[in-house]
């Protein structure tokens, strides 16, 4: 018996209220971020703003711990000088941007979360700028960290101050991860919107007619808005069996390869390994998906190893699409009546450990 998920899409029109360079080997030891890289905050913290009121629970972007009603909200919010607006079809479809500064290496805004739960929330809050983490911190301290952890209470709304340190010649993309350690133990499932991205405009923008017009696309009868679902699947290209075991999803067999569910347009997308804090391995990179069937992603077996190494950190994959530019161009597609929706996405799956 599978262990059954819950199907739905969410189109997010407003990337900013909710998210190749070459990243190091999981192998280097030595390099990889750990707890000690992560700065954790309290009510006390200078940075920090602590409310009982909820403006942003019941948003449609919010990340959620039920499926099923709003009741958490974790997102990135950018300070208003860093941002460019495009309206699309109306007034009310808008797309916004992060203009990058030439002279400033630094973007600021703050960390947005709400908890209308009766339990606390455990949030590790990451960065990406493309396939990288990227140095965060809080406006209270000097130092820079590799993430932000803080404990929200139940029924409290939390805002941070941070700042990000950003290379302007890197990729022009930022994906901000709220990795909530106490969640519902399916909710990175491949469905579920568990990271947001930002386009990032830099000198080497292009909104060129010939590149929106590679988003080009027509829905037929019968045909709705969708994105590829990721799904693990086994030697036989069948999705694996889980179980809930005390809390706690576990497969009954290994990872062999990853499943992308039909969708009614073409799409290239790059494959991220990525751990609990921040660590980042590229996995594929240009992966062509057909539109109208099913596409795999086979694994080899060094990959699949490293899937199950006992470094005991929590492990996901990082699916993106359209990247840097493409992200622009695929929204201008859609305000320009040549596509019926944007269809750039992220997902988040968890890779859960083997049953015993």
């Amino acid at each position: 018996m599978k262990y059954k998920k819950p199907l739905y899409f969410i189109m997010i029109i407003i990337f900013v209220v909710g998210i190749v360079g070459c990243t190091p080997s999981r192998t280097d030891i030595d390099s990889l971020n750990n707890k000690d890289d992560i700065v954790e905050l309290n009510e006390g913290d200078k940075s920090v703003e602590v409310l009982n009121r909820m403006d942003l629970t019941k948003s449609s972007n919010s990340h959620t711990r039920n499926n099923s009603s709003y009741r958490s909200y974790k997102g990135f919010i950018f300070d208003e000088n860093h941002l460019e607006v495009i309206k699309l079809r109306n007034e009310n479809e808008t797309f916004k941007f992060v203009k990058l500064d030439s002279d400033n290496s630094t973007l600021s805004g703050k960390l947005k979360f709400e908890n209308n739960t009766n339990e606390s929330m455990q949030i590790r809050s990451l960065f990406l700028q493309g396939n990288k983490n990227v140095k965060i911190k809080p406006i209270s301290l000097e130092r820079w960290s590799k993430g932000i952890f803080y404990e929200i209470p139940a029924k409290t709304s939390v805002s941070i101050q941070i700042e990000i340190n950003v290379n302007k010649n890197d990729m022009n993309e930022l994906t901000f991860f709220p990795f909530e350690m106490n969640t519902d133990p399916d909710f990175y499932n491949g469905i579920n919107i568990a990271a947001n991205r930002y386009y990032m405009e830099g000198e080497n923008s292009n909104r060129e007619d010939e590149e929106i017009s590679k988003h080009s696309f027509n829905l037929t009868d019968g045909e709705e808005m969708k994105y590829p679902t990721p799904v693990w699947v086994n030697q036989d290209k069948e999705e694996l069996e889980l179980i809930n075991k005390n809390g706690a999803i576990l497969s009954k067999e290994k990872i062999r390869a990853l499943r992308f569910d039909a969708v009614p347009y073409d799409t290239i997308v790059d494959i991220i390994l990525l751990d609990e804090f921040g660590n980042t391995e590229i996995l594929e990179e240009n992966k062509e998906l057909k539109k109208d069937k099913n596409n795999f992603v086979d694994f080899g077996e060094n990959i699949i190893d490293n899937f199950y190494d006992n470094d005991g950190n929590r492990k996901f994959i990082l699916v993106l699409n359209n990247r840097e530019n493409e992200m622009l161009s695929d929204v201008l597609a859609f305000g320009n009546k040549k596509s019926p929706f944007p269809t750039s996405f992220q997902r988040i799956l968890e890779i859960y450990p083997l049953a015993k």
